[in-house]
């Protein structure tokens, strides 16, 4: 049986996952979306991890990759901003630079 926390970090895994498909207009809500799909991965992981007594070793490695990806995520949205002057996802075609 699942536990308030894992049932919560699916909903909030469920729920960014259908605000990053249904808004991407922008790379800064794309990035929000992203590190609550992170965040409620990890609140359902280490729910289940320490309901069945696992170790939490995991646990700090998968947070140690969600704050590298965060990291990039703001470092490419920095110079968006600067080299096209906004972070609209329909201006930048990255593939032809």
């Amino acid at each position: 049986m699942m536990n308030y926390f894992s049932t919560m970090g699916l909903m909030m895994f469920i729920f960014s996952l259908i605000s990053f498909v249904t808004r991407s207009k922008h790379v800064i809500s794309l990035l929000l979306s992203l590190e609550m799909m992170a965040l409620g991965s990890l609140m359902a992981l280490s729910s289940m991890l320490l309901m069945k007594g696992g170790e939490s070793f995991i646990i700090i490695v998968f947070l140690t990759m969600i704050v590298c990806e965060g990291s990039l995520g703001l470092s490419l949205l920095v110079m968006m901003t600067r080299f096209f002057g906004n972070d609209y996802l329909k201006t930048t075609n990255l593939l032809t630079k």
